[in-house]
């Protein structure tokens, strides 16, 4: 990761000057990570070819003949290979350990446990479905199958509660996005208006307008049965594996898809945790140095850039200048998960998560992942504990195998 990071900053800062030539005096990178990259770079080139006759083919023409395209892949590319490679690794840990190690935080036990209960293909199968039905129940029943249900006692707006909570829009689809205006304030980028507290953005307001109409000329039986559908299509997958197969229309015929697909699960409800297990394994502090002292050249270049400009005029350049000064560093991952009782802070709302029952784990950290995301458009946030340190990333942190700037957050 470290490799190409050096890789797409280098040619950014590099971008906007000369050409370098052979007889280029000027300083140069010799640190291991450059040494590195630079051979990578080399050995991916074909060098038998003119570059004016197919300049692809002598920028890649020898990485495509090493590397060659994964026949289960819809793409192939070095971010998915670097990405291929640290799920290998990370997977040999996860596959081989059940319980922390004696230097390891207690939060990562939660890591270890969801992901053990993900693969354990005979708990889930003897689970069967009561879980799910009762998640069913629990927002109102499913009429179609419940010979006993009541219209009276259907309450649509708790079902949809039920259901956001776990990170389900069945109707009203929002999410917590910086203000494009304001990249130091949340907003909430939503259909329906919550409220005048808070800060709304509504892409279509006609639908906003259609709603309340919508609402009361359908049935409730109708939004009941609908509900329980996206229920079941949502959070079926994580009961038995024929559930799965069925949802997904994707047979899971070879050892290694399961494990694949509980890996994924990790990445995107306990990323910051199998991030510390990255880091702790395979990262070293020194490639962290290494990249901010180049993301610091990236924006001194930013900065250069407008200076010497001549189109800009004088407030113009004072108000981008500004924002330069501003640029937030996010270079490998947050800096606090390497605190072990902020880690433990974080995640303490992450309960009841257990090898024996997959399905009631994966609905509990959902859970929990979506009201802490909701919880960010709250100015009070953690005001009361040393987590207010935490620095959102839009990004999975330490799986983010690129570099790019991130407009919204003015942030590399």
């Amino acid at each position: 990761m470290a490799i190409i990071l050096v890789t797409l900053l280098a040619v950014l800062t590099l971008s906007s000057a000369s050409p370098l030539k052979k007889d280029y005096v000027g300083p140069r990178c010799f640190t291991d990570s450059c040494i590195s990259s630079a051979g990578y770079l080399s050995s991916s080139m074909d060098f038998s070819v003119n570059p004016c006759d197919d300049f692809y083919q002598f920028s890649c023409g020898k990485w495509q003949e090493d590397h060659p395209f994964p026949a289960n892949l819809d793409g192939w590319d070095y971010f998915q290979k670097l990405l291929y490679s640290m799920r290998t690794d990370l997977r040999k840990i996860l596959d081989n350990t059940t319980t922390i190690g004696k230097d390891e935080p207690k939060a990562m036990s939660k890591l270890y446990d969801f992901y053990n209960g993900c693969v354990d293909e005979s708990k889930r199968n003897s689970k069967g479905y009561s879980s799910l039905i009762d998640r069913i129940k629990a927002i109102g029943g499913w009429p179609s199958v419940d010979p006993q249900w009541s219209e009276e006692s259907y309450d649509w707006e708790e079902a949809i509660v039920k259901l956001v909570k776990l990170n389900v829009f069945p109707i009203i689809d929002f999410q917590v996005v910086m203000d494009a205006k304001d990249s130091s304030h949340p907003m909430i980028e939503i259909f329906p208006n919550l409220g005048p507290e808070d800060t709304i953005f509504i892409p279509d307001i006609n639908f906003v307008h259609k709603f309340p109409e919508i609402i009361r000329t359908t049935e409730k039986r109708a939004l009941a049965n609908y509900f329980a559908i996206i229920t079941i299509t949502n959070l079926g997958e994580h009961t038995t594996t024929k559930m799965y197969e069925f949802i997904n229309d994707e047979k899971l015929d070879a050892p290694e898809i399961l494990p694949n697909i509980c890996y994924g699960y990790l990445k995107d409800l306990l990323p910051d945790l199998l991030g510390r297990l990255f880091v702790d394994k395979y990262f070293s502090p020194k490639y962290v140095r290494e990249m901010n002292g180049l993301t610091q050249l990236v924006q001194k270049s930013f900065l250069k850039s407008i200076t010497e400009n001549e189109w800009m005029d004088t407030q113009t350049k004072a108000e981008a200048m500004k924002k330069v000064d501003y640029i937030k560093h996010k270079v490998a991952y947050p800096e606090w998960t390497m605190r072990d009782h902020l880690l433990q802070e974080y995640y303490q709302s992450y309960n009841d998560i257990s090898i024996d029952n997959y399905f009631t784990s994966a609905a509990n950290v959902m859970e929990a992942k979506q009201m802490q995301d909701l919880s960010q458009i709250n100015s009070n946030f953690a005001a009361k504990s040393e987590l207010q340190i935490i620095d959102n990333w839009s990004s999975k942190s330490a799986f983010d195998v690129n570099a790019f700037y991130i407009f919204q957050e003015n942030a590399i």
